[in-house]
């Protein structure tokens, strides 16, 4: 199957999967860059790959986790939905493992809140 095709297809799975408009661009755009990065179909690529994508999108290119997340759900869909894979488990990473998860986005801890400077006391008394 070609990249164009695949990604017809996926374009009609997100449509019908009732994902927003907004979605549906965002996940067609992440799926799009993905397969450019890689330089191969999406029915080619393999788990070194997407291993690969994910540490550029967060390292090199500094995305932010959130954005990195919205790629990592964008290529789930892609497999799972348009190409019906699901992904393979290694032994060696025992039972509980996936091969591609959505990565968890730690909380922010909340910032200090600055102290107010008191404001001088101005006389209720005024000169006339």
């Amino acid at each position: 199957m070609a990249t164009q095709e695949i990604l017809a297809a996926l374009e009609t799975d997100l449509s019908l999967s009732g994902k927003s408009p907004s979605t549906c661009t965002t996940y067609m755009a992440c799926v799009r860059y993905f397969s450019a990065y890689v330089g191969k179909s999406l029915v080619q690529t393999e788990r070194s790959d997407v291993v690969r994508f994910v540490r550029h999108i967060s390292q090199e290119r500094r995305l932010t986790p959130a954005t990195v997340k919205t790629y990592v759900c964008a290529l789930l869909f892609a497999y799972r939905v348009t190409l019906g894979k699901t992904p393979n488990k290694r032994a060696s990473q025992g039972p509980r493992s996936r091969f591609m998860a959505a990565p968890t986005i730690p909380k922010q801890q909340p910032k200090a809140k600055k102290k107010a400077k008191a404001q001088p006391v101005r006389s209720t008394v005024r000169s006339y």
